[in-house]
Formats: C-alpha cells, structure tokens, sequence
C-alpha cells in the first residue's frame, strides 16, 4: 500500500482501523505506550498499539465492577495526567453494527452483529503486526483470544494486571484491588464540562425559539448559520466531555435540536446547506447510536466518529 507525503507526516505509518465504516482510517496510532511488564505505566516507554479486551478486562480483572465507560476514562485520565500519546484500541462486544469512534490515540471500535469481540481482536492484531508493521500488546485472560492472538502480537497482559496498573497508577474512585480513592480533579473537570454543555444547550434552544418565530428571510438565514455553528460547538461538547452530563443529556438534545433544524430548511434554503444539514444528522444519529451501546456511568469516554 503507499503512502502519501502528508500521511507519512502524521502516521508512521498511517494505521488502519480495519473496525471503522468503509475503511476509514485511524490518524496518529503510532507512539509512546507504556511497557506492562512494571508496576508503573511511565517507566518504561515503547512505540506500540496496545488492543484492549474490554469485557475481559471488566469480568476477569475487575469482577465487573467497571463498566465499560469507566474503563476508557480511566486510561484517557492516565494519558491525560502522564501527558501520553499511548495508542490504545479497546474492543467492544455487540453493537448494532461494525462501528468504529476515534479520540486522538485512542479507538472505540463495536463487533456488530454476527461477529465477537476475540474475532475482532484476532484479526485487527493480525493486520496491524503483518500489513502495517506495528508491534502489538493484547490485553486479555481469554485463553482462547491468547492461543489465536499469539503467532502476531508482541506481548500478552492479563486482565487482573492490567486493571492494577491502572489503579496504581491513577486511581478508580473507591479500588476493589487497592482502596484508593480518585482526587478531586476528575470531579472539577466534569462539573466544568457539564456547565459548558449546559451553556451550549440553553443558546442552541434559544436560536430555536427565535428562527420558530422569525418571518424575514435574512434574519432566517442569519439565526440559521448561528444554530449551525451552536450545533457544532454541541457535537463538540458531547464528543469531548466527560460528564454523565453529556450522555443522557447532550446526545439525545443535540440530534432533537438537528432535526428540527432539518425541518426549517424550506425551499428557499439552498441544496448545500441542506446536504449539511443532513450530515449533521447523520452524524449525531451515529454518536446517538453509540451512546445507546455505552453503559450509563458518572464519565463518558471522550470519542470521535471518523466518517
């Protein structure tokens, strides 16, 4: 496969994320991660992808009692406070189809229907160590996903190892494995996220209300433009927030606020930002979609759907 000069530039070499719709691509997956083999993540530093076995990692290293969004926050918080660029692609059972969602270094990807999340794991591994030339770390305990994961990838972690490292090294509110209690940071920065989303939501309603009761034709397109661009800092906001906030509140308001908007588009409108109208409800259908397949918990993964 070749490369072009600006994909050389962000990917050495680009990686793909074979779980993505129609084959897009993950930018940006090659960089530091830590080493397994230590108590802590930061001592030892190594250019690999790191493919998590999520519900593996929930049942046997943690009895289940992480749910899958508290899992991904624990690693973006780590990635966060340590300053990481780890590349990490954590694997989820079920789904409602093949879906992929990408944050910086960090992938989401959902087996779909038909297909588990060892298949998944089993060939992406296979793909990112022979076509692309990546060293590989799996996360798992499933004897079965090891034996098929085993002939590609560098190394093996257990789940319950994997877990601890985590918790030793940035906490997990109250530990089942070692009593630690998380600081107050991860509390302030999802009261500051939430009262950002709330903001947004609050002006994108109030836009509403106006273009609801607007009859000029420039003032029309003038509060159009000021709900699409209210629309994108919303799409921003549940994509990077962390705050319960933003998952049962957000998603669902800012895919409502988009098809009302779709409906304002009369005649007059013009067919481009018709067809923009259209992608962003596409879109935040997608993200809602998401949010549906993602336990409800006090922090939601920051995430990015490549379209």
């Amino acid at each position: 496969m070749s490369w072009t000069r600006s994909e050389r530039r962000f990917a050495k070499p680009l990686v793909l994320c074979t779980s993505t719709l129609k084959g897009a691509y993950v930018n940006k997956v090659v960089n530091r991660v830590t080493h397994p083999g230590v108590s802590q993540f930061d001592q030892l530093k190594e250019q690999v992808v790191i493919v998590v076995d999520v519900n593996n990692v929930r049942g046997v290293g943690t009895g289940f009692q992480w749910s899958e969004i508290k899992l991904l926050a624990l690693v973006n918080r780590w990635r966060r406070l340590e300053g990481s660029s780890a590349s990490v692609v954590f694997v989820v059972d079920h789904g409602g189809s093949q879906l992929a969602t990408l944050q910086d270094h960090t992938a989401v990807v959902f087996s779909g229907p038909g297909r588990t999340a060892d298949d998944i794991i089993a060939r992406d591994t296979h793909r990112f160590s022979t076509l692309h030339g990546q060293r590989v770390y799996v996360v798992t305990s499933d004897e079965g996903l090891r034996h098929r994961c085993a002939p590609f990838c560098e190394k093996i972690i257990g789940s319950v190892w994997f877990a601890a490292l985590l918790e030793s090294s940035v906490g997990s509110g109250t530990s089942h494995l070692h009593g630690t209690q998380s600081t107050s940071t991860e509390n302030e920065f999802s009261q500051a996220d939430t009262a950002k989303s709330q903001e947004t939501v609050h002006e994108a309603k109030r836009l509403i209300k106006q273009l609801e009761g607007s009859r000029g034709v420039h003032k029309r397109k003038r509060l159009k433009r000021l709900i699409a661009k209210e629309q994108a800092k919303l799409a921003e906001n549940a994509l990077s927030n962390v705050a319960d906030f933003t998952l049962n509140c957000a998603g669902s308001v800012d895919l409502a606020m988009l098809e009302r908007l779709e409906d304002h588009c009369t005649d007059n409108t013009s067919s481009p930002h018709r067809e923009r109208t259209r992608h962003r409800v596409q879109r935040a259908q997608k993200l809602q979609q998401i949010f549906d397949h993602l336990d409800r918990g006090t922090l939601v993964f920051a995430q990015k759907v490549k379209n």
